[in-house]
């Protein structure tokens, strides 16, 4: 399941390059539009994609299957693990990468834990799981990081649920799914995490969308109701972003959900099959919001829906057409 979802997510890089084209130009005829390619020709480790991150100082860093890549504009530089070398890449399956504020790296992987990558030396300190130690990071593969104002992260696991991990002691704090406790993780796989303008937690799980109260360290679940409409729309929950209006947008195996956060109120938006302008798919793997405050869902389907928020209306825009604009 987990390497299914795992490898389209490339499709929310072009959803974010078509989101800049869109703000900036709305795909003017007389806009030239051209794609650069990155292959293994070129250098790159594998041609699957799961993570992409630029640097403060405008490195794009690109996490594969099989190593990370920093492309300055010109050329690729590949990071792989090395047995030989305890300062290597702790695996080479990247999942997710993040910037800490004095520039160095924290990067997740599959089955090798967290990496700590200092920009300066070029070397990796991993966190890994130790089978006899509390403080250690609850589970080896990772699949969503979030960082908050104070550098410290928050790290969703597949199979260990959420880990806090305070980067100045360097010890992780587990958060999991109790069977009798409702006020727990409603599931030990974390998808994806999100920071509010609170401060608060949004957390996805393959068992619904959680809010976690840092304050007193309770969870409040929200899960499918066949019977309530106003429900999520289904309890895998692959992708959260907060808007500019401080509601959420949550991407699910079952269509884009929009949640009020003052009326903890759900609006669907899912595939019609004979409505053109509805969602391609139900299966929506990530989200991002551009300038103009539209969201743009990610999706394994051919073509692009952009959400216009000021009509509220979907707009499915064919990548083809865009393409030949060059």
């Amino acid at each position: 399941m987990f390497k299914k979802i795992l490898i389209p997510c490339f499709i929310s890089i072009i959803a974010l390059l078509l989101t800049l084209l869109y703000s900036s130009t709305s795909f003017s005829k007389e806009t030239s539009i051209r794609f650069q390619h990155l292959t293994i020709e070129d250098g790159l480790p594998q041609n699957s994609v799961i993570a992409i991150f630029q640097d403060s100082i405008g490195f794009m860093w690109l996490g594969t299957e099989m190593g990370l890549a920093r492309y300055d504009g010109y050329s690729l530089k590949v990071f792989k693990h090395d047995i030989s070398d305890s300062n290597s890449l702790s695996h080479n399956y990247i999942t997710k990468i993040v910037e800490d504020s004095q520039g160095n790296l924290w990067i997740g992987t599959r089955r090798g834990g967290l990496n700590y990558f200092n920009t300066k030396t070029e070397q990796f300190t991993h966190y890994r799981h130790q089978e006899n130690d509390i403080n250690s990071l609850s589970h080896d593969f990772i699949y969503s990081i979030a960082k908050d104002s104070h550098d410290n992260l928050w790290i969703g696991t597949v199979g260990g649920g959420l880990n806090y991990f305070n980067t100045k002691n360097k010890q992780f704090t587990h958060y999991r799914h109790q069977e009798n406790d409702p006020t727990s993780l409603s599931h030990d796989n974390v998808l994806s995490i999100v920071i509010d303008n609170r401060d608060n937690l949004w957390i996805g799980t393959a068992n619904g969308l959680n809010y976690f109260n840092i304050k007193n360290a309770q969870f409040t679940p929200y899960f499918h109701k066949p019977n309530d409409s106003n429900s999520l729309s289904h309890n895998n929950v692959f992708s959260i972003i907060e808007d500019a209006k401080n509601n959420l947008w949550i991407g699910t195996r079952g269509g884009l959900n929009h949640f009020n956060t003052k009326s903890a109120q759900f609006t669907h938006y899912r595939h019609q099959q004979n409505e053109p302008n509805s969602l391609s798919h139900d299966l929506v793997y990530s989200v991002i919001e551009d300038s103009q405050g539209n969201i743009w869902p990610a999706q394994v389907a051919e073509g692009l829906i952009i959400l216009i928020q000021k009509t509220n209306n979907l707009l499915s825009i064919c990548i083809r057409a865009i393409i030949q604009l060059a």
